[in-house]
């Protein structure tokens, strides 16, 4: 199944998502929650990768779960769309559709992990500009 043309129209990183999140907490602390975000998108991908690959669809959904949650707080909206897709998959018991859906989910993955470090850089030269 093509899931790719329900999630076409969402964005890969939500700005003003991030910007919420910067002011919330700060310009300092905001790189180091997406470093942290960037390690959790691997460790998950890595998880539900080997849970489709043994066949086991609820410990599939188990990993998808957080990721989810926390692509959300981060504004990957379209890696928050394909995990959820994924647990679904999973709380349903369909592993050929977990499986089907693990390659959209590791490239979104990614792609968001690729814009997060553009938006970190970003970042960091802003503070060398205000510096």
């Amino acid at each position: 199944a093509d899931h790719v043309g329900r999630l076409g129209d969402l964005p890969l990183l939500d700005l003003n998502v991030l910007a919420a999140l910067e002011e919330d907490t700060s310009r300092s602390v905001l790189p180091v929650l997406l470093d942290a975000f960037v390690k959790e998108i691997e460790t998950a991908v890595d998880s539900v990768a080997f849970a489709a690959r043994t066949g086991d669809a609820e410990k599939a959904a188990t990993a998808a779960h957080p990721l989810k949650s926390s692509a959300g707080s981060f504004g990957c909206r379209l890696l928050q769309a394909i995990a959820a897709e994924v647990e679904q998959a999973g709380r349903a018991g369909d592993v050929s559709d977990v499986q089907d859906l693990l390659d959209q989910l590791t490239d979104i993955a990614d792609r968001s992990r690729a814009a997060i470090k553009r938006f970190q850089s970003e970042i960091a030269q802003q503070e060398a500009w205000d510096a």
